[in-house]
């Protein structure tokens, strides 16, 4: 302070007053970058990808519909019947078959994590659905007679029945904007909405598109994408229209696409805004 510049001499005093402003300057440049990296977007996502039934990734342009292998989900046994982004920012799965489990998915390495094992004996077709909140609902628990809607707790896997679709068999499930959900039907080859808390199905539109025993809905860029798989089905990207349902060809998906087609779609949309992606790495679910 003013004592210590006191006892030195001028020059010495002149220097210890250059030092103190250059100290400040530091610190107010640390301060200006520290903010500057914050302010910098994380590293860019998948983007729209789907997945096979041996669990192979696969990234989709959503404009030509070409696909592109990028991975291998890791961990579960049985194929993949849904996949979504959650805000924690990882990715989760469940799979088909008897004895249905949930993983959750790092999104860089596509590692599957054991959850839970679900309480339906017995998980057909399916689709996974969660919201921007980290709400979360499943498909296809009983038969296709008496199809079930299950909500999932995601940080201890558990779930509970929300109520009977009836003669149903959903392939792909997602969280629309008001918080209802939209499916593919594959007994009736309609876009359907569900109600999240009863079950109750509502017919919104049909397909057009002939439907595979899988297939996947998926939101992207603002938008809702969709595809069918397995036997019977067209292999075509299409786009949702979330309120009526009607679809809009994109293109047969092509490139190197597998026999089996793709028996889910995801995308690191968080659903939070219009193509607003979850930045991830470590899990955080920071907005990009």
């Amino acid at each position: 302070g003013s004592l210590e510049l006191w006892h030195l001499g001028g020059a010495a005093a002149s220097a210890l007053t250059q030092r103190h402003a250059m100290l400040r300057h530091l610190a107010r440049a640390s301060t200006l970058l520290a903010s500057t990296l914050l302010a910098l977007p994380a590293v860019a996502g998948n983007g729209l990808i789907g997945v096979d039934n041996g669990g192979q990734v696969f990234q989709i342009d959503p404009t030509t519909a070409a696909v592109l292998p990028i991975g291998m989900i890791t961990g579960p046994s049985s194929s993949i019947g849904g996949l979504d982004i959650a805000p924690d920012g990882f990715y989760y799965a469940h799979t088909t078959g008897s004895s249905p489990q949930l993983f959750r998915v790092d999104p860089v390495t596509f590692a599957g994590t054991f959850v839970s094992s679900l309480s339906p004996s017995f998980l057909f077709e399916g689709g996974l659905a969660i919201s921007s909140s980290g709400e979360a609902w499943a498909v296809n628990g009983g038969s296709a007679s008496a199809a079930q809607l299950l909500k999932i707790d995601l940080a201890t896997g558990t779930d509970t029945l929300v109520g009977v679709m009836g003669n149903a068999d959903i392939n792909g499930l997602v969280v629309r904007a008001d918080g209802q959900l939209l499916g593919i039907d594959r007994v009736s080859s309609w876009i359907v909405q569900i109600d999240p808390l009863t079950a109750a199905i509502t017919p919104l539109a049909p397909l057009g598109l002939p439907v595979g025993v899988a297939g996947g809905l998926a939101r992207f860029g603002g938008q809702i994408y969709g595809c069918t798989a397995g036997s019977g089905a067209s292999d075509d990207l299409f786009l949702v229209d979330p309120q009526t349902g009607a679809t809009t060809p994109v293109a047969t998906l092509n490139g190197t696409l597998p026999s089996s087609g793709l028996y889910a779609l995801g995308s690191d949309d968080s659903g939070a805004a219009p193509g607003a992606p979850y930045c991830f790495g470590d899990g955080t679910g920071l907005v990009c």
